[in-house]
């Protein structure tokens, strides 16, 4: 769905596309219009790719959240990524991941729910804000070594 320029999307947003999103064609790109989302992922039939929007149009606090539905529940073959709209731009930040703590490294432009190393589990989430110099990223996921970040754009097991 294309929004006018005027347009803002709604305030939450189901995320269950019907083709696998990847790197090259992303399920959504993200802009400022966004900002302020909760979108809700579904990867119970394919894989969801977020592309977070460029700084230079992002203002300082600009944020989005997104939580694994109730569908995406025990799936273990579709991936949910995040990616920054290029490589040069890092996400910083934490997730508590089965209870210990997991610290993005620099260089991270791609976090991801690997399904091929632990199930997905719905209500696993996670928020993104920037500063606008780069990305911070909190959230939760419950199975060990459910999440993968890469330096590069990289979703894939």
């Amino acid at each position: 769905y294309e929004f006018t320029e005027m347009e803002k999307p709604p305030m939450y947003w189901i995320l269950s596309p019907s083709a696998d999103g990847t790197t090259a064609v992303p399920t959504i790109k993200l802009d400022y219009r966004y900002d302020n989302r909760i979108f809700w992922i579904d990867i119970s039939s394919y894989a969801v790719v977020v592309q977070l929007p460029p700084l230079a149009e992002s203002s300082i606090g600009t944020k989005f959240k997104f939580i694994l539905n109730e569908d995406s529940e025990g799936e273990n073959s579709k991936n949910f990524g995040i990616i920054t709209d290029n490589t040069h731009t890092d996400i910083h930040g934490f997730i508590s991941v089965a209870n210990t703590g997991m610290h993005l490294t620099a260089d991270t432009s791609s976090v991801y729910w690997d399904t091929s190393d632990a199930v997905a589990r719905a209500g696993d989430w996670c928020e993104l804000i920037t500063d606008g110099t780069a990305w911070y990223i909190t959230g939760r996921a419950v199975e060990a070594n459910a999440i993968d970040i890469a330096d590069g754009h990289d979703v894939t097991t």
